[in-house]
């Protein structure tokens, strides 16, 4: 991930919603990424592109896709503590934990 330059920044929109309990539950879909694409914008990303409204990165390492995320309770962001495999700044969910995220703007 590239962040800024010389004399410029670099700007990340995300279509953060929360941290959610998964209750050993998944989303609809799960997509198999190599650990330096486990990210919150490649996760999104793959999932907008398979035409799903939310995308959900958890325990560390796993993004899932789907159009439902309701059957969760949301908890604390804080909960969600688990860095991403390639980059331990993004959050990529927590121990049955997913952070959630819209898809579509």
């Amino acid at each position: 991930m590239e962040c800024g330059g010389f004399y410029s920044n670099s700007i990340y929109r995300t279509n953060y919603i929360g941290c959610y309990k998964d209750y050993n539950e998944t989303f609809d879909y799960h997509i198999d990424l190599p650990d330096d694409e486990v990210t919150p914008s490649s996760c999104t990303k793959h999932c907008k592109t398979d035409g799903y409204r939310f995308a959900g990165l958890w325990s560390g390492r796993y993004c899932y896709c789907g159009d439902h995320f309701n059957r969760f309770d949301k908890v604390p962001d804080e909960e969600c503590n688990w860095g991403c495999p390639d980059n331990s700044e993004l959050s990529c969910g927590g121990a049955l934990r997913q952070s959630v995220y819209n898809t579509f703007n």
